[in-house]
């Protein structure tokens, strides 16, 4: 068998070996499944394969198992009701991109509306946030290739592996430049544990997460960046860890400090727009009492007091300001949740821009 020119970049990289073994899967499981189905490319057969050590037979078994699960569920449909109930039910929300064009995912517990959740609430935000990431990665990276060359679009050569985890790789070529001709598959993390109780360390919600990412979205998870992780997150991350695989354990990096945010592998990851907002997103977390400008995360912040020209930006709970620009202000509430393939911000955010909600 020889190997065909895909249209995913990453594969035509691979050696002869591996891409073989993504045609040979592509066509078991188009076989298998009988229908046709757009998730079923090059892509995903290669993050499956990976996912499950270049096992065929592995890889066929939870590929099938997947699209079957699409089929049943269509995740791609999902929002949160938990949130659209309760607004700030879940704090997690998308919040801007890292320097490969990865989608970034930020969360704090002490936004949360309420810190005991159910693992089936957990689940549909995290699918909903999951979908909606992959919608954002596709459309930033095409929308780059519109407005410019494909040479011009840039990754760290640290954010070409698969995982940005291994220390020693990331730093090796943390002052590197590559570039890419592909769209960002993983996401990025970001779990401020300010405010974290008792309640919120269930185990069965951190098995179910898990489950549901190793389980139909393999390779997807770039890298978890915890910061102020206190006593009660050591203590779950000693519970949680020996039940996860080992590379999605070696995904989590700590930041307690200042001096952490200047160390690779996380310098590789944060660019300066990113690591200015999540700055200052957990100083103002750590406020007491908790200002309603952050206590209702989805709302557009109020202009200064006083209009100066020079008037420092005010900070915006939603986003880095190049994903409000681009992915909150531009978004097209009466379509929104109409087109499939348009990326979702947070449910409460869309209910705000559509005057559909109220502060809690």
């Amino acid at each position: 068998m020889t190997a065909i020119l895909s249209k995913d970049s990453r594969c035509n990289r691979l050696p002869l070996e591996k891409q073989q073994l993504v045609t040979a899967l592509k066509e078991a499981v188009q076989k298998q499944y009988g229908e046709e189905d757009d998730f079923l490319d090059d892509a995903t057969c290669r993050r499956y394969l990976a996912g499950y050590k270049w096992s065929l037979e592995q890889a066929q078994t939870h590929l099938m198992k997947t699209l079957r699960w699409r089929a049943d569920v269509k995740p791609e449909t999902w929002t949160c009701e938990f949130c659209l109930e309760t607004p700030g039910q879940h704090s997690m929300r998308q919040i801007g991109f890292d320097r490969a064009g990865r989608t970034v995912l930020y969360t704090s517990f002490v936004q949360c509306a309420s810190n005991s959740f159910s693992a089936e609430e957990s689940v549909r935000h995290m699918v909903f946030l999951l979908e909606n990431g992959v919608r954002s990665m596709q459309h930033r990276f095409h929308t780059k290739q519109q407005n410019a060359s494909v040479q011009d679009v840039e990754e760290p050569a640290a954010a070409q592996d698969d995982t940005l985890s291994n220390h020693s790789a990331a730093s090796s070529s943390s002052s590197q430049t590559g570039r890419h001709h592909h769209v960002p598959e993983q996401w990025v993390v970001v779990l401020d544990c300010t405010g974290m109780t008792l309640a919120a360390c269930n185990p069965r919600i951190a098995s179910a997460v898990t489950a549901i990412i190793g389980n139909h979205y393999p390779e997807r998870l770039g890298t978890v960046v915890t910061l102020n992780a206190g006593y009660l997150m050591r203590y779950a991350w000693a519970a949680i860890k020996v039940v996860l695989p080992a590379t999605m354990a070696s995904k989590l990096q700590f930041i307690n400090s200042e001096a952490d945010y200047r160390k690779a592998p996380v310098c590789d990851v944060f660019d300066e727009e990113l690591r200015e907002w999540v700055r200052e997103e957990e100083r103002l977390n750590r406020v007491h009492p908790l200002p309603d400008s952050q206590r209702n995360f989805w709302k557009r912040p109020l202009p200064p007091a006083h209009n100066a020209d020079n008037a420092a930006p005010v900070h915006d709970p939603r986003g880095t300001p190049s994903y409000v620009r681009d992915y909150v202000e531009a978004l097209d509430v009466d379509q929104s949740g109409k087109d499939r393939k348009a990326h979702q911000p947070h449910p409460n955010i869309i209910q705000d821009l559509a005057g559909r909600i109220t502060t809690v």
